[in-house]
């Protein structure tokens, strides 16, 4: 039985095996005792491991907040007149900042089970004997974490003021004034879904052989032997979607004025005021992702051997299942961003006589407004491979003469669906604008006003979509080989 075609039938056989398994090969023994006896052993045992662990979530929070202001006043007094003049400003900032994170679970797991039994007689040189072994092995790890959302925002506000007065000896006087105040805000947030991570292995094999020997003297043997193996992996993973946005809003005012008074009491007055408001938007949200590959392995192996004067026949035959699959899910997203901006403005002048009073006002507003928004529909993409292969060798000889049969074969197969349910796009542009302006008038027979405005608004809304798309990507492949040799 040293054939070197019988050993490589051996080994093309363990290929298989060695997934999880060494093929137990067939035992014979001639010892030339002539007692008999009978042995039999056997064993179990089991081992698991776990280690859980879990956090009941975490928060974290920063606020600051912080103020300033300031003024003078001065007053000054010659033989010409009095003049006066003050300032104030102030200014506040604050800000917060807020982490949370959801529980978070950890739970590694292993367990391993085992069997071993053996069987042996011998006696006036002849032996058998069987032995058989098998075992599982199966690890867990989940992983959880129930979320996490960060957010932020800053406040920052200030004003000031300035006034002047100027009142000469005749008793004319001018008198000034501005202010001035803002405010802005800018805020976000990020925020993850509920995530998890659960990946399993499962290991499962088993050998076994058996051997028979008669008349050992005579070198006669037959045996058997064998072995299969059963690898399963996964790794689910779900992420709980995201929510990212930023707003920026911002406000701002001011107002100037001047009046003059002569000292005959005829005044004349000025009056400009202004008014501005922004505000920004930009946001994200996507739905969970989904993603599970897992793989499954399987292979068995078998041999049959028989000898008598060194003359020997045999068989070996393999056989393996190999399964890839990762299906990934997404369930859209959607992302947009919105501006809006207004403006206001008014100027006003006036005189005033001892019969007469005109003032004109003329104010103007504008407003905009655009925004575009973006989405995506549900994704699926299923891609699986499968392949299987089989091999047999069988043999025989007589003195030293023989032939050999060898058989293969093998198939492949991929696919991959994907289904999308398609995409959308949408904008806005809008614009406002209005005029006003008034006159009035006013003498010792009554007063007359007069106003005047305009409006005009225009708006364009763009839009785009998508049906929905299907795809599947498949392939595979056949082969077999058959091959006829003997042996000299």
């Amino acid at each position: 039985m040293s054939s070197i075609l019988i050993k490589r039938s051996l080994g093309v056989a363990g290929v298989t095996g060695g997934l999880l398994l060494v093929g137990a090969g067939v035992s014979l023994a001639d010892d030339g005792s002539a007692t008999d006896s009978f042995g039999l052993s056997q064993g179990s045992g089991e081992a698991a491991v776990s280690a859980p662990i879990s956090l009941g979530g975490l928060s974290l929070g920063l606020a600051t907040e912080s103020a300033q202001s300031s003024g003078s006043s001065t007053t000054t007094t010659t033989d010409e007149g009095t003049a006066t003049e003050t300032r104030q400003d102030a200014s506040q900032t604050s800000s917060d900042l807020g982490i949370d994170v959801g529980e978070i679970t950890v739970d590694p797991a292993a367990m391993m089970s085992g069997a071993t039994a053996s069987q042996q007689s011998s006696g006036d040189d002849a032996a058998a004997g069987t032995t058989s072994t098998e075992g599982v092995a199966e690890a867990v790890a989940p992983v959880s974490v129930g979320g996490v959302a960060l957010t932020g925002s800053t406040t920052s506000q200030d004003a000031s003021a300035h006034g002047s007065t100027v009142t000469d000896d005749q008793g004319a006087s001018v008198t000034e004034g501005a202010t001035s105040t803002g405010s802005s805000t800018t805020s976000g947030v990020l925020g993850l879904g509920e995530t998890m991570l659960d990946p399993v292995a499962v290991l499962d094999g088993s050998a076994w052989s058996a051997g028979s020997a008669s008349d050992a003297r005579d070198d006669a043997a037959a045996g058997t032997s064998g072995g299969t193996g059963d690898v399963d992996l996964s790794s689910p993973v779900n992420l709980g979607g995201l929510t990212a946005g930023i707003t920026d809003e911002r406000s701002s005012a001011d107002e100037a004025w001047t009046m003059r008074t002569d000292g005959d009491g005829d005044a004349a007055w000025t009056r400009t005021e202004t008014a501005d408001e922004s505000a920004t938007s930009l946001g994200l949200t996507t739905g969970g992702l989904t993603a599970d590959p897992a793989a499954w392995l399987q292979g068995s192996t078998a041999q049959a051997l028989g000898a008598r004067d060194d003359a020997a026949e045999g068989a070996s035959a393999t056989s393996g299942d190999l399964s890839v699959a990762t299906p990934i899910m997404f369930g859209g997203a959607d992302a947009w961003l919105t501006d809006e901006r207004t403006s206001w403005s008014s100027a006003t002048e006036g005189v005033r006589t001892d019969d007469v009073t005109r003032e004109s006002t003329s104010e103007r507003a504008d407003a905009t407004r655009s925004g575009g928004a973006l989405g995506l529909g549900e994704l699926a993409l299923l891609p699986e491979l499968a392949a299987t292969g089989d091999s047999a060798t069988r043999w025989g000889a007589d003195d030293e003469a023989g032939t050999v049969l060898g058989t293969a074969d093998g198939m492949l197969d991929l696919t991959a669906p994907l289904w999308f349910d398609g995409a959308w796009a949408a904008g806005t542009l809008q614009s406002e604008s209005a005029t006003k302006d008034t006159d009035t008038l006013t003498t010792g027979e009554g007063t007359t006003s007069t106003s005047t405005w305009s409006s005009a608004a225009d708006t364009v809304d763009p839009s785009l979509a998508t049906g929905p798309v299907q795809g599947d990507l498949a392939g595979w492949a056949w082969g077999e080989l058959t091959g006829l040799g003997a042996r000299h």
